[in-house]
């Protein structure tokens, strides 16, 4: 059975294939941006839930025709970095905080600007400027991961994972990417860009969402 996780990105796609561990071994995994006329689906939720349902049900409608309908299951997910002393800020705007001014997007933003890239360096000067003079016990923050999947049967399955810490004041570290070299997590004093992904994989947001997956995944029957 083909498990299509629905992402064009490497480095997710790198890191979800590696958080399933031996589940993995069940399925031919492939992205979305490995088969042939997919749609781009935009992210336009106003909650994480939102993005990685949306994104779970339009990649499975959109291969249903390459498929038979019971050979395939969909994963999808969508993160956010919340920041306390940002009303929870950049939330579901995350990948693209830097696109804007302030902490929320004008109501109408082209849809072009969704297939834009964006720096990952850029969000983190504009969080860091954003925060800049607030005290250690003001950059409380949390990475927030909620992971959609549709099952051969077209049922829908939710799990949700949580990394409690804080932001640093610079980034610091080069093993990560997207917010991790600014991201300290509760319990340690190093960004996730510094310690690393072996680390990562056992204490992220993304790996705790994850954990709840592979049990889900574990029982289909390939």
């Amino acid at each position: 059975m083909k498990l299509i996780v629905a992402t064009r990105n490497a480095h997710n796609l790198a890191e979800i294939r590696d958080l399933l561990g031996e589940v993995a071994d069940q399925f031919e995994i492939l992205a979305s941006g490995d088969l042939p006329n997919l749609p781009e689906i935009v992210e336009d939720g106003t909650t994480l839930q939102d993005n990685a349902i949306k994104k779970a049900k339009e990649t499975a409608s959109a291969i249903e025709m390459q498929f038979q309908k019971n050979s395939f299951l969909v994963l999808a997910d969508d993160s956010g970095l919340e920041v306390d002393a940002l009303d929870g800020a950049p939330g579901v705007l995350s990948a693209r905080f830097s696109q804007f001014e302030g902490l929320v997007a004008p109501q109408a933003i082209q849809e072009d600007s969704f297939q834009r890239p964006i720096s990952y360096h850029d969000n983190n000067m504009k969080l860091l400027k954003l925060l800049e003079g607030k005290p250690e016990d003001s950059r409380t923050a949390r990475f927030r991961c909620v992971v959609a999947i549709v099952l051969p049967n077209a049922d829908i399955r939710l799990t949700e994972g949580t990394c409690d810490g804080s932001i640093a004041y610079s980034e610091r570290g080069t093993q990560g990417f997207g917010y991790d070299p600014i991201f300290i997590p509760r319990g340690y004093e190093k960004t996730l860009a510094e310690l690393g992904e072996s680390i990562k994989n056992r204490i992220s947001h993304r790996a705790r969402a994850l954990d709840n997956a592979r049990e889900i995944l574990r029982n289909i029957e390939t």
